[in-house]
């Protein structure tokens, strides 16, 4: 059972590595599209990702020393068709007529195996019929290609890294694998019932920018100043022995992202242009560039504060200390108000009269992105 325990567990934690690197590009992609996160669909590719990672390193792992692959004697693949049903008779004393025989033969690593190859696809199948609407006959033919892509994975050697193959090959593997996708399809129509439903995940269209948007934007914000403050820092202190440099590098970064980029983007940070967001006053009209500005300083003082508490910027200044303490309350005054008006309350923008909305030109084409008062039909 370890052999199998291993496998799943590295599968897993690939799996969510992946999951994570993918996490910011298809929640832009998501919000830039759909104006909201797909809860059940980011569940289901979730779940597809790892199922497929698994399986496929349950058919590779554990991998083998080089050295022991080469004292290795030559695994001859199989080419004969339901050599399983051969093998399991004469391994496993499975005697028809003496039902006594029967519960140890279900557990013999002969018909272990075959079960075990059954169940590796049987996921795969349901995926297809359940969220790629395909036929059962593509279903099968893709079953098949699944297995056909894990035996030359085992044939050749997992590609040619190994001098030679460490597993093996079977024909087998390929009539127990495509049955078992066939068997995935079949099985969905008793399942489906309790297996999550895209077709429930709504579009929204509002002219608001909600709370889930905002902080995307902001983490993209976030990144764009980390990665700019990363790459100064190697552009900058390239053969300089003294590195005292940090904190101006990373206020630049911040000013870049904050202030000079936006005075070519209409007010846009990087976060916001990405996502699709457009500062506007109270009447719907783009606000001008002072104002945008003004309104991204004050974003970009408190994402600063972030940058200082996570240690990230080396202050100990007490005015620093202050001015976190005046985050946190801040942050309270906000909570306060979105819990007594039942929904996030963004007070601040009111100072300010510049207001996030999103750009619904994507959405509804005839809409302008400014220049029109559309919260009406959006309220």
């Amino acid at each position: 059972m370890r052999v199998y325990i291993n496998p799943i567990a590295l599968g897993i934690l690939v799996s969510l590595l992946i999951i994570y690197l993918l996490f910011i590009p298809l929640f832009v992609h998501q919000f830039r599209r759909h104006g909201t996160l797909k809860i059940r669909r980011n569940i289901v590719i979730a779940s597809f990702i790892i199922y497929m990672i698994t399986a496929w390193f349950l058919t590779i792992l554990p991998l083998p020393s080089m050295q022991a692959v080469r004292e290795m004697k030559q695994i001859i693949p199989n080419y004969r068709p339901f050599l399983f049903i051969t093998t399991f008779l004469n391994e496993s004393g499975f005697i028809l007529t003496k039902p006594k025989t029967w519960y140890s033969a279900i557990l013999s690593p002969s018909c272990f195996t075959v079960v075990f190859n059954v169940f590796l696809t049987i996921p795969f199948g349901v995926y297809l019929k359940k969220y790629f609407k395909l036929p059962l006959a593509a279903v099968a033919i893709l079953g098949f290609l699944l297995s056909l892509f894990y035996e030359v994975t085992q044939y050749t050697g997992l590609y040619g890294i190994y001098p030679k193959a460490y597993r093996l090959a079977d024909v087998d593997d390929l009539i127990v694998n495509t049955f078992g996708a066939v068997v995935g399809y079949l099985l969905t129509r008793f399942i489906d019932h309790i297996l999550p439903n895209i077709e429930k995940d709504k579009r929204v269209i509002k002219k608001e920018a909600s709370l889930s948007i905002r902080l995307v934007s902001l983490l993209v914000d976030y990144i764009s100043i980390i990665v700019l403050y990363e790459l100064s820092r190697v552009v900058i202190y390239w053969n300089v022995a003294h590195r005292k440099w940090d904190l101006v590098i990373f206020l630049v970064s911040e000013v870049i992202v904050f202030i000079i980029i936006p005075l070519f983007t209409k007010g846009q940070t990087i976060g916001m242009f990405i996502l699709r967001l457009n500062l506007t006053d109270n009447m719907g009209k783009c606000v001008n560039i002072p104002k945008a500005l003004l309104h991204n300083i004050f974003i970009g003082l408190w994402l600063h504060i972030i940058f200082t508490i996570q240690g990230r910027v080396e202050v100990n200044s007490i005015v620093m200390i202050i001015i976190q303490f005046l985050f946190i309350i801040f942050m309270f005054v906000m909570l306060l108000n979105s819990i007594f008006h039942r929904k996030v309350c963004y007070y601040w923008e009111s100072w300010f009269n510049t207001y996030i909305k999103r750009n619904l030109i994507n959405h509804e084409p005839e809409l302008m992105t400014c220049g029109k008062d559309i919260n009406e039909k959006y309220k």
